[in-house]
Order: structure tokens, then C-alpha cells, then sequence
């Protein structure tokens, strides 16, 4: 009843679990400038590695926005119904994109592994933005925090996923200042 309150787009624009909110611009943008510095590493470094981090930010930065995942996963909830998500459950994107989630994090990882290795702090921090990512998916299924009030979970998971990418973004943006000292 958004009539009732005085500024009814206020509400919208700062509630977490909407899209077209400020929350969902800001990561966005976090996670554009991500795929823009992993573009700026790639084109310096000359490193093909850099390309596809570059591009599965990118591609995370749109789909944020545009909501893709969230359309895929209400098509996959109108079709399917299994016990292990609950009643109403939006989480079937999870279901749906599990191998590009599979294959980002394993990339991401083998790529923090090995071409990510020479600088320990911000490799050591990239590490936690993945694992913090990872613990966002998490309470993204519902299984976590599930008897917390629907506020928190999803105030907690947006902020970790802030979090997560904020680590990413300064771990690539050391890198970078490092690798211009070099040369």
C-alpha cells in the first residue's frame, strides 16, 4: 500500500529485495568496475585468464540489473516443484545456473591459484570475496537463516554479496597499482 506513505518510490528504491533498488544499482556498478580493472589487468599482463574473470564480472554486473537470473528461475518454479526449496521459493535460478556456478568458481579459483599468485595479500583477500560469495549463494537458497525474519536474510545476503565483491575489487585494484609500479 505504498498510497499510505509519503514518498512511496523512497520504499522501493531502498528495499533490498527489489530490483531497480539503490542496492542493486550499487552492486552493478561495484561489479562493473571489477570487469573494467580484470579488463585493464588482461590488456596490460597480456593474460588470457584476466579476459574471463573480466568476463564473467561483466556478465554478472548485467544480470544483476537485468534480472536474467530471476526470470529463468521464475520459468524453472512454474514448471517444477521439489520438496528441498521452500513453498513460493524463488531460488530455482540455483538450480538452473548450478554449472555456470560450478565452472565460476572453480575458475576463479584455479585462476587465484595460479595466475593470482605472486601477491599473497590480495590473493588472500580475493579468496575471502569467493568465500563470502559463497556464504551469500547460501542464504540465497534458503536453507540458512531460514527462521530469520525475511529483513535479515535478505539485508545479510545483499551485504554480503557488497562485501564480496568490495574484497575482489580492492585485491584487483592492488594488483593493478602493483603491476603499474613494475613497469
Amino acid at each position: 500500500h505504498g498510497a499510505s506513505r509519503p514518498w512511496p518510490s523512497a520504499h522501493r528504491w531502498l528495499n533490498l529485495d527489489l530490483e531497480g533498488s539503490i542496492a542493486v544499482w550499487f552492486s552493478s556498478v561495484q561489479l562493473f568496475s571489477l570487469a573494467a580493472v580484470a579488463a585493464s589487468c588482461a590488456w596490460r599482463e597480456r593474460r588470457r585468464g584476466w579476459w574471463w574473470v573480466s568476463g564473467l564480472f561483466l556478465y554478472v554486473s548485467v544480470d544483476e540489473t537485468a534480472g536474467f537470473h530471476e526470470a529463468i528461475g521464475d520459468w524453472f518454479g512454474q514448471r517444477l516443484a521439489l520438496p528441498f526449496f521452500p513453498r513460493g521459493a524463488t531460488q530455482y535460478w540455483l538450480l538452473a545456473f548450478l554449472p555456470l556456478i560450478g565452472f565460476a568458481v572453480w575458475y576463479i579459483g584455479k585462476f587465484l591459484s595460479s595466475d593470482f599468485r605472486e601477491k599473497a595479500g590480495p590473493r588472500v583477500l580475493a579468496w575471502a570475496g569467493l568465500a563470502i560469495w559463497l556464504e551469500a549463494l547460501l542464504i540465497e537458497t534458503g536453507w540458512v537463516f531460514q527462521y530469520s525474519p525475511l529483513w535479515v536474510r535478505v539485508g545479510r545476503e545483499e551485504f554480503l554479496e557488497m562485501a564480496g565483491a568490495t574484497c575482489f575489487l580492492v585485491a584487483f585494484l592492488t594488483h593493478a597499482v602493483a603491476g603499474r609500479k613494475k613497469r
